[in-house]
Order: C-alpha cells, then structure tokens, then sequence
C-alpha cells in the first residue's frame, strides 16, 4: 500500500486522496502515518474541503508522535509544504484548521471541595435553559484548572492527546456531550480506547497504543505526558485487552460551582471564540 501510494500521488490518480486519508486513518504505526501525510502533501490542494481539513487536523494531532525536534521538524515540512500548494481562498477556508497550536499548560491549585455529583441531566439542564452572558475568561481558565487542557484541544490552546472539541457544538448534541463529560466510558472511541497488557513478568501496563511498529509496542500510559512512553516488547506480553474503562477520569466537573460549570459550557459550545452570542452581554 505504501509505495503504490507513493507512485498513485505521483500520478495524481483519481481517488488517491480519498484511498490515502482512508489509510492514514487506519495506520497504527507513526511511520505509516507519516509517511501518508507525505504522500498527500503535493495532491492535497485539489481535495474537496472535507478531505482538506482531515488532513490538515491530522497535523494538530502529532503531538504524540516520539522522535526529537528532527521528526517535529520533518512533519512541519510536510505541513508547510502542503500549505504552499494551496490558494488564498483555501487558506482562509482552513484557518482553524492551519493555525499552529499554542500549547497551554493545566493550571495547579490548591484541592477543591467536591461540590455537587453532576449527573447528565444537570449538565443537559444548564446547556437547555441558556449559556448567554457567561464569562468568557473564567471558562477558559476552568478549561485548564479542570484538567481538560492537557488532553483536549480548543482553537489553537491545547492537548492532542484526546478528541479536539473545537467544533463540538456543531458535531454532538448537548445530552451526547453531556454524557461523555459525566460518564466517559459509556462511549469509548476506538482511536481513544486503551489497552491492558499483561506481561511475564507480573507487571500490568495499561494506556493508549502509540505505536505498534516493529517488535515494541509504544504505549502512554498517561495522557498529560504523550511524549513519555512505556515500551512493551511482544515477546514479554502474556496477553492483551482492551479496556472498558475510559483513560478520561469521571467526576472533573464535580468541583466546579454551577456558575463555573455553565462558564466551562459556554467556552466548550463557543469553540473558543471570546466574540461567540453566549458572551455578549460581557
């Protein structure tokens, strides 16, 4: 597939983007990944808008992949590359998407009171009955003191390490949103489940699988820390499941005032847009 990719984008064959992202989506290695975003670089500008961004939103989310500055550096040359082959009107169509992200640290505070155990129809509740005139400032604030930040990305502030929640107003409904915020292993997506490995020796390692290339397997066993892998040979593996339990810990909305949570809503629905309907009476 790899080098009948190679000679296919080289060709400019018809479909070949839409067969490739298809395969990019599928890779289970960071080299096959990488190596499909390269092919992609130079057909990329002639792609409908929906396959543009997908490949485009595929660079937000490297923020896992292990290799040194060298690495980063070759996968912004693809990106910049594939950016070259784009016209002014593409460009602004895929501003979200293109900016670079501004990585933005969790916020440490002192332990905080648990205040009310939220179910979803609370969270349901908040979203239904209104979130004009909230805060945009404290929502962005409680977007890193609730922990969100280190996993999840917003605009350009964020994590990559978990689903990118820019556009998640338009993709989920509020009970669904609700839902994956108060119970998160009820729905577990494939690209975010983790793996159990039980290996030889007793040990137990548990986290998403980074990479299955070669006879180790990459695994981050903690989310806010992408870049600090464990690795598991095979050979040591006894064996291997996937987890029930969603790697996003339950209860992160438990600590907030209501008044904070609907902040929290409001900068979640608006995509980080301080200029968003929910903020203008601020």
């Amino acid at each position: 597939n790899q080098e009948l990719c190679r000679l296919l984008a080289y060709l400019e064959a018809p479909q070949v983007v839409e067969k490739t992202l298809r395969l990019l989506r599928g890779a289970l290695s960071q080299e096959e990944q990488i190596h499909y975003a390269l092919c992609l670089r130079n057909v990329i500008a002639g792609a409908t808008p929906d396959q543009q961004r997908e490949y485009f939103r595929w660079f937000r989310n490297t923020g896992d992949i292990r290799g040194g500055y060298s690495l980063r550096k070759f996968i912004e040359n693809i990106k910049q590359e594939a950016v070259d082959q784009l016209d002014d009107e593409q460009k602004n169509l895929l501003a979200e998407v293109l900016e670079p992200v501004v990585e933005q640290d969790a916020i440490e505070q002192a332990p905080r009171e648990v205040v009310k155990d939220y179910s979803v129809s609370d969270v349901v509740g908040l979203v239904n009955n209104g979130l004009d005139g909230r805060n945009f400032e404290r929502g962005r604030q409680l977007f890193a003191t609730a922990q969100c930040v280190k996993c999840h990305r917003v605009g350009n502030q964020g994590g990559a390490t978990g689903p990118d929640l820019t556009t998640v107003s338009r993709r989920f409904s509020a009970r669904d949103l609700a839902e994956a915020m108060v119970n998160p292993s009820k729905v577990i997506s494939d690209r975010y489940r983790a793996t159990i490995f039980q290996l030889d020796d007793g040990r137990m390692v548990t986290g998403r699988v980074a990479n299955l290339s070669g006879d180790t397997i990459m695994v981050v066993t903690d989310m806010a820390a992408p870049g600090d892998m464990t690795n598991v040979k095979r050979s040591e593996i006894e064996f291997m499941q996937t987890s029930k339990v969603s790697v996003m810990p339950e209860g992160l909305l438990d600590f907030l005032e209501e008044g904070e949570l609907a902040d929290l809503l409001a900068f979640l629905q608006s995509g980080g847009d301080p200029q968003n309907k929910v903020f203008a009476s601020n």
